[in-house]
């Protein structure tokens, strides 16, 4: 999204700027041959806001690169603590104040657990852990060398998910499938984010307000659906690309 983009919530814009950004969004796909989105409801609300461009509208997802799995150790160890891995920025509007919450209550009933946080964490989020008593058991560990990174998703019992809003699938979301652990997704209403994970077999999606309990009790491993995880290795994804670009206008 460009002029209502989710980082400008609580943000008051200078009408003139505004003005300037609708313009520019609005030439700018008028203009294009072709114009590629990366989630199908960002597609859905730009083609409602200009009709004149659903035609040459196309939807790819961001995708992984199985490359870089190569070398990754799998992680088989049963951990005797519930260990959930974030990984990515998550912003103040992310913050999944439930989850820490239920985090809070298995903590207290005798569940071990561990949070880590690769990337960087907002005020909003960092305070909330606190104010759960769960600092201890949670470790900011800044950002990491990407094959790092992924050694720790290998690692986790849950990985950490947040869309914000109906149109945000974030881009760490492929590179969880493909690591092939157990997702907990948490955010506003997404429909998409939820379709994903159902066809994948590769976890659940709750709103908000929503307590995940159950799903993390349940530590049983992930039977995904492979096939169509891989429609999203970007070897598969660059043929879709590149069909578009051989298109005429």
């Amino acid at each position: 999204p460009w002029v209502d983009i989710a980082y400008y919530k609580g943000l008051k814009r200078n009408a003139l700027t505004l003005f300037i950004d609708r313009y520019f969004e609005k030439t700018t796909l008028e203009a294009a041959e072709h114009i590629v989105f990366v989630t199908e409801f960002t597609k859905k609300d730009f083609v409602d806001k200009y009709p004149s461009i659903r035609d040459k509208s196309h939807v790819i997802y961001w995708g992984y690169d199985e490359d870089m799995f190569e070398s990754l150790t799998g992680d088989s160890r049963k951990n005797e603590e519930l260990v959930i891995v974030h990984a990515g920025n998550i912003f103040d509007f992310q913050n999944p104040a439930k989850l820490w919450a239920t985090l809070k209550k298995m903590s207290d009933e005798g569940q071990k657990i561990s949070i880590r946080f690769i990337g960087t964490v907002s005020p909003a989020v960092s305070r909330a852990i606190e104010e759960n008593g769960l600092q201890e058991m949670t470790n900011y560990m800044g950002f990491l060398p990407y094959k790092e990174m992924l050694q720790q998703l290998s690692g986790a019992d849950f990985l950490l998910v947040c869309p914000s809003e109906k149109r945000h699938i974030p881009g760490k979301l492929f590179e969880y499938l493909r690591i092939g652990k157990p997702i907990l997704a948490i955010g506003e209403k997404n429909e998409e984010v939820a379709e994903i994970l159902q066809k994948a077999q590769a976890g659940r999606f709750f709103s908000f307000d929503e307590s995940p309990e159950a799903y993390l009790l349940n530590r049983t491993a992930s039977n995904t659906n492979k096939n169509y995880i891989e429609s999203f290795e970007r070897k598969n994804l660059t043929k879709k690309l590149a069909a578009i670009l051989q298109r005429e206008k």
